[in-house]
């Protein structure tokens, strides 16, 4: 693989691998009688990537990982397929302890990965929209790829065992060597070392990016954990829907991004903020009436709003404030945006 094309798949693959329990959920939630199983199960994953990420977000410069580390990621995916096997190991229908543990785990190794990937990329042209479009694309693939298996007669356990082996693949062929990415990154462009402004700047626009983060993945959490489950219901349950609802949604927020490289990043935000107006809408509207298409189209709206805005936020750090820390610090605040409107959506929303 050459040294982008590394990345990119290594970040598709975890990405994808951390989807694969989404059509699951509301199984796991009947097997318990309780919303909190899928609340656990999910805050439990972006709990342990914050951790991961505010671990690196705390670097000193010096110590800082280099950006696209090729043995530092093929390390992660190793990780990550080893937390898959305590998800291979729970018994069905939940198995909660096992899939608590094999979630943190695999949460922890994404948490990592993640910044030191983007990282690698974004010094390359149009580099923050490859790497959100293999985070959320991944995801989207992730979810379904596993409606699609559970609707062809695999187990839940045999489905985990794809996505690891999917894992183990991916990891044995990223390559070391002369050209590869072990290799210290692009300075940040932009700013100009040695002032008290060049410090203050960079802080800001990342507490402000990280705000950003936070919201579009705020919506992309609940696509992935507690809507699917929604749509999945109006259909009879079956997983294949729970899957398309969650795979449809992030595949868009990850392609909404690649279909705009041509227009100027400036023009994308007032169509994205229409979108996710038109989109919150159509989902409402598909979920009181039981139009299942309606929901799923009011979801992709939302998913291409939220792809756009976590690309904008991704990109503005990555040209400002550079670096695998900086990077840390903005997904870290996306990561809470996984978490938070998650735990409070039970809370706030009658059963």
């Amino acid at each position: 693989m050459s040294r982008t094309g590394g990345l990119v798949p290594a970040l598709t693959a975890a990405s994808a691998f951390s989807s694969l329990p989404s059509p699951y959920y509301h199984r796991m939630a009947e097997a318990t009688g309780s919303r909190w199983t899928t609340v656990g199960l999910f805050v439990v994953h972006g709990v342990a990537s914050f951790a991961a990420m505010s671990a690196l977000a705390r670097l000193r410069p010096a110590r800082s990982v280099r950006p696209g580390s090729v043995r530092l990621l093929r390390g992660l995916l190793l990780l990550d397929a080893a937390g898959g096997l305590l998800l291979v190991a729970a018994p069905a229908p939940a198995g909660v302890p096992w899939l608590l543990a094999g979630r943190a785990v695999t949460g922890a190794a994404l948490g990592a990965l993640t910044p030191v990937a983007t990282a690698g990329l974004s010094g390359r042209r149009h580099g923050t929209a490859l790497a959100t479009a293999a985070i959320f694309g991944g995801v989207g693939l992730g979810a379904l790829l596993a409606g699609g298996l559970a609707a062809g007669g695999l187990s839940r356990a045999a489905v985990f065992g794809v996505g690891l082996l999917g894992l183990l693949v991916v990891a044995a062929l990223m390559r070391t060597g002369p050209g590869a990415s072990d290799t210290t990154g692009t300075p940040a462009r932009g700013i100009r070392a040695g002032t008290a402004a060049d410090v203050t700047r960079p802080r800001a626009v990342v507490l402000r990016c990280a705000l950003l983060a936070f919201a579009a993945n705020g919506v992309l959490g609940l696509f992935t954990s507690m809507l699917p489950g929604l749509v999945a219901d109006r259909a009879g349950g079956a997983e294949l829907i729970a899957g398309a609802t969650a795979g449809l949604v992030m595949l868009a927020a990850g392609g909404a991004r690649l279909a705009l490289l041509r227009v100027p990043a400036a023009r994308t935000g007032p169509g994205a903020v229409a979108a996710a107006m038109t989109g919150a809408a159509l989902f409402a509207t598909g979920l009181g009436t039981g139009a299942v298409p309606a929901s799923l189209a009011g979801g992709v709206l939302l998913g291409a709003a939220a792809g756009v805005g976590y690309d904008a936020a991704l990109r503005i750090t990555a040209r400002l404030a550079g670096g695998v820390g900086p990077l840390a610090q903005v997904q870290r605040g996306g990561q809470l945006g996984l978490v938070v409107p998650v735990v409070a959506y039970p809370l706030l929303v009658p059963p």
